[in-house]
């Protein structure tokens, strides 16, 4: 008996090099692909899907193919912006693209980066990245979802059916406006603002039901607008916010290095200077190609009549500013921001 316990250490020292090793062997197993499931009203093969796509590229080749992206363009899986953040919300999608504009009462700050400084061009969605993370109050309006990208246009034109050249042209013209902030923009300038979904753009333009929508250039293309909108008056009337977002349950299932790529990829400003970098150069090949390849008549106001513009847009700012800051929130602070990261980030 007493010369089986001298073996005893040695049986206790194999039992757990067993062990371990089988530990090592379970962990070593392949991790099953997480499969994410988007949504998004734009057409395949357009900018929006083609920036996402490589947004997911990124994603997956960092994370080793933990996880995928299964995309659904076009309206598929929600028909608008504000289907798909309440899809998100829901489940029935794990990603969304949205905008704030146009999810009524709940993002009055973010909204805020529809004003801009018309004296600069800048790379807007680096801008709004940066207020994201600076404010609280921004953030507390995305508690539902988790972001994953916030991005915004740069120029914000006018497409319309007839010319646009003066404030006195516009008045009584009825104009597609999402949510209330762009609506009274458009109203401040003289128009009759109009909601219509993205789906049913087309055919309102088609009809006559109204007589424009404020555009992206892509947008324009992408979507054939310039089928029915002939006329491109060039002011920077909306910087257009738009997100990526996550479904909370969704995220918090994900493996821990994979929410840790995401978060960084869009924490550091990555994902926002990628779109910048991509939108700036695909606007200007449509922009260029405007006039020729899509028979349009491009407007640029004389800079007295630009500056007439400006004057009755920035009232409603300060307006907006004032009626956010009664409620406490930081909104002025907010927009000087705005202000200062334009400068920070104008592109030439």
């Amino acid at each position: 008996m007493k010369s089986g316990w001298k073996y005893f250490p040695v049986i206790f020292i194999l039992v757990i090099l067993i062990g371990a090793i089988g530990a090592s062997c379970e962990d070593s197993s392949p991790t099953e692909t997480v499969t994410l499931v988007f949504t998004c009203h734009d057409p395949a093969g357009g900018f929006v899907a083609n920036f996402s796509q490589k947004m997911f590229d990124e994603i997956e080749q960092k994370s080793g193919g933990k996880v995928k992206f299964d995309s659904h363009y076009g309206g598929e899986l929600a028909p608008g912006f504000n289907e798909a953040y309440q899809a998100v919300i829901q489940g029935t999608a794990d990603i969304g693209f949205t905008t704030p504009l146009e999810i009524p009462g709940q993002f009055n700050l973010n909204s805020l980066i529809v004003f801009t400084d018309w004296d600069v061009h800048s790379a807007r969605s680096q801008v709004w990245t940066e207020i994201y993370n600076k404010y609280p109050d921004i953030r507390a309006e995305w508690d539902k979802v988790k972001v994953m990208c916030l991005a915004s246009a740069s120029e914000g034109p006018l497409g319309s059916t007839v010319p646009f050249r003066t404030l006195e042209d516009i008045k009584g013209h009825k104009y597609i406006g999402a949510g209330e902030i762009l609506s009274e923009k458009l109203a401040a300038l003289g128009f009759v603002p109009v909601s219509v979904s993205p789906p049913d753009t087309f055919m309102a333009i088609q009809t006559g039901l109204v007589d424009g929508v404020n555009i992206g250039w892509y947008y324009w293309r992408d979507f054939r607008l310039y089928e029915v909108l002939p006329y491109v008056t060039r002011v920077p009337l909306s910087q257009y916010p738009y997100a990526w977002v996550v479904n909370k349950d969704k995220w918090n299932k994900l493996p821990s290095d994979v929410r840790k790529i995401m978060t960084d990829f869009f924490e550091s400003g990555h994902f926002a200077k990628l779109y910048d970098e991509m939108l700036w150069a695909e606007e200007a090949s449509v922009r260029s190609a405007a006039a020729t390849e899509y028979k349009a008549t491009i407007i640029e106001l004389t800079p007295a009549e630009r500056a007439r513009w400006e004057t009755a847009v920035n009232g409603v700012a300060d307006k907006w500013a004032v009626k956010l800051e009664a409620q406490g929130f930081p909104a002025k602070k907010i927009l000087e921001d705005i202000y200062k990261l334009e400068s920070k980030y104008a592109v030439k």
